[in-house]
């Protein structure tokens, strides 16, 4: 049962941080870069196939990239301070090159923007906002030069033997060497509002509000009116094409000058709140990062520019995994699905839905993984790679809208579903959302069992008996969450209430694992041999022989290795700020005694404290451990504490 707030709570954080930050797309060498992922995953990230990603989010905004001395140089900010990491293929990791100290580039309280970056005559050049013109010769430490302007600088190039920088009201600035720079007025304004500079094709195009204007040297500049009012967002040029994104439109031209605009995908052409942020030609296609009403960030690729189809981008988390028939199965954001024969190398597949998906499991009864998550869409599989999709729709109750799945369970011959959707009216006339209950015979055809307006959070099967779980609301307790009735069914359709269950706050979920039936709500954890009677659970911190206080963990999931219990979680702590780590495994051979590890603390984890932080769900098979997680982020582990990243 997903965790409302450990699926949430981190994306609504970053969003509030970096929801304003600017989005481009940059093909530069044999990596193709992101800056300011839409889905808040990276504020930089570099992919050498546009689908497994590298990178870092520091709270801050990034903006460019150069090449050159054997290194990739980015420029942006962090926390509103000016910031210039660098990259040197091999390393893989952004070394922080140490910024000037430029008091005048302050405006009050806040500092400008660097806005680009460019290689040539042996050195970096920087420019940004109020004139500023940063250089090194390295990319490692800078100095600043005065380039005798103060207007803002959009962006720089380098062409022809020469730098050249543009900037609002109608700013060009020429430089062969990046230190003396010479400011060319032309004979009429050009760029108000200019918004970036481009090197394509041997020609420099810069991007106004529906206007391009381009030159050849940086001197001479020819306009180029395409019709629209919208702010244009990048150019990129391959196979003799140009390709040039608006905000909401793409255009192809074959010279530059004469532009067609192209027609859009059906789902895209009739979403008013589609948008796009950015163009490449990467590796003989075409690619635009997009966003709509329907996904946050995804990708339209094109080998001509003209015919286009949406992709996922890669940086979708994976919410869940699962282990079966040999297979390793991980799915997650936008029908994102992975599989593994042997845990290490994954392959991609398409499961037929853009539905986030966020449980899979294998019923071995059936030999089949089912994936499900976000709408009505239930996927089945044999072997992890062929799917076949279904629809849970109640046959008995057509005026009922699945909306969410939250778990399916095979047992005594009968699927059973637990769903969210919306049927009838409240008093107001709004729809009404109701917890469901279905089943099934095949895994196909649905009816309606149960409904429930007081949340139902929990189903589980095993030992013969379906196990449900559902808040219990009195006159002394007007808050649900501390108080659960537990009830049974052999067949699925006739309940019985077995007990209560009291002091769970936010329950993540009820499972029947290895002849057990456990409740997991933060750190109570409710154990029971026949869902009637049952014990709550102790933990004691591997490192103190004192038993932990309520409270000081979270856990969200259980399996059973053959011989142990584990359970993933994270230090509570960490949520507060005062914990650099925030993954934990707990251990236990009886599920009552758990002994509690922090991953990112254990000896052989210490380049991967950062990332294992973002581990969301583990699976056991073949002797190891499989985590998943963010930006399609996979680990192994051979025994749940020393972990190594794989993709």
């Amino acid at each position: 049962m997903g965790n409302f707030l450990k699926h949430v709570l981190p994306l609504l954080i970053l969003h509030a941080l970096l929801g304003g930050a600017s989005a481009r797309l940059v093909s530069l060498e044999d990596r193709l870069w992101i800056f300011n992922s839409r889905d808040n995953t990276f504020s930089v990230a570099w992919s050498q196939d546009a689908y497994r990603w590298q990178g870092v989010t520091i709270f801050n905004q990034f903006f460019d990239v150069a090449y050159g001395k054997g290194k990739y140089v980015v420029i942006g900010t962090s926390k509103g301070y000016p910031l210039i990491p660098y990259l040197i293929p091999g390393a893989e990791e952004l070394g922080f090159a140490e910024v000037p100290d430029i008091p005048e580039y302050v405006s009050g309280t806040n500092w400008g923007l660097l806005r680009g970056v460019a290689f040539g005559s042996g050195r970096f050049v920087v420019v940004g906002d109020k004139g500023v013109v940063l250089v090194s010769e390295d990319g490692e430490r800078w100095r600043r030069v005065n380039p005798g302007v103060e207007e803002d600088l959009m962006g720089v190039v380098f062409t022809r033997g020469r730098f050249v920088a543009a900037g609002k009201d109608s700013s060009i600035l020429l430089s062969e060497d990046g230190l003396r720079w010479q400011r060319i007025r032309p004979q009429r304004p050009l760029f108000y509002e200019l918004s970036a500079l481009h090197l394509v094709n041997g020609r420099i195009f810069a991007l106004d509000w529906g206007t391009l204007f381009v030159s050849v040297d940086g001197r001479d500049w020819e306009q180029v009116d395409l019709n629209s009012d919208e702010d244009l967002r990048g150019i990129a040029y391959g196979k003799g094409t140009y390709v040039l994104v608006s905000k909401q439109s793409i255009f192809v031209s074959s010279d530059g000058n004469r532009w067609a605009k192209v027609i859009l995908p059906p789902e895209l052409a009739a979403d008013a709140q589609r948008e796009f942020h950015g163009v490449a030609y990467f590796k003989g296609q075409f690619i635009v990062r997009a966003s709509s009403s329907s996904f946050e960030e995804a990708f339209l690729k094109s080998v001509d520019g003209k015919s286009w189809g949406i992709h996922r981008t890669g940086f979708e988390t994976l919410w869940s995994v699962a282990y079966g028939n040999g297979t390793f199965v991980a799915v997650g954001e936008r029908g994102t699905a992975l599989v593994s024969r042997d845990g290490e190398t994954w392959t991609p597949v398409e499961l037929g839905t853009w539905a986030s998906l966020y449980e899979v499991v294998f019923i071995g009864e059936q030999n089949r993984f089912f994936a499900y998550g976000w709408g009505d869409v239930v996927v089945t599989s044999r072997d992890g790679r062929s799917w076949e999709r279904r629809h849970l729709r109640p046959q008995n109750a057509e005026w009922i809208t699945v909306e969410r799945v939250y778990r399916i369970v095979y047992g005594n011959g009968v699927y059973l579903a637990l769903a969210q959707g919306e049927g009838g009216q409240d008093e107001d006339g709004t729809p009404k959302t109701l917890r469901l209950l279905l089943s099934s015979k095949d895994g196909r055809s649905w009816s309606l069992i149960k409904v429930f307006e007081e949340e139902f959070w929990g189903l589980a099967y095993g030992q013969g008996l379906f196990l449900g779980a559902h808040y219990v609301r009195t006159e002394e307790q007007a808050e649900p969450e501390r108080a659960s009735n537990l009830v049974a069914s052999r067949d699925g359709v006739n309940w019985n209430r077995t007990g209560i269950l009291w002091g769970g706050l936010w329950p993540q979920g009820l499972y029947s694992v290895a002849g057990k039936f456990l409740v997991i709500a933060g750190d109570y954890i409710y154990v029971s041999d026949d869902g009637v009677r049952w014990t709550m659970a102790n933990f004691t911190d591997k490192t103190d022989t004192d038993l932990l206080e309520l409270g000081d963990y979270s856990f969200d999931s259980v399996i059973y290795t053959g011989d142990q219990f584990a359970m993933l979680g994270w230090d509570n702590m960490g949520l507060y700020g005062t914990s650099l780590t925030g993954g934990v495994l707990a251990l236990s051979k009886d599920a009552l005694y758990w002994i509690v590890y922090s991953i990112s603390k254990e000896r052989g984890n210490r380049d991967l404290i950062k990332s294992l932080t973002e581990m969301l769900a583990i699976a056991y098979g073949q002797g190891k451990f499989v985590g998943v997680g963010s930006a399609h982020t996979i680990w192994i582990s051979m025994d749940g504490l020393k972990w190594k990243k794989v993709r």
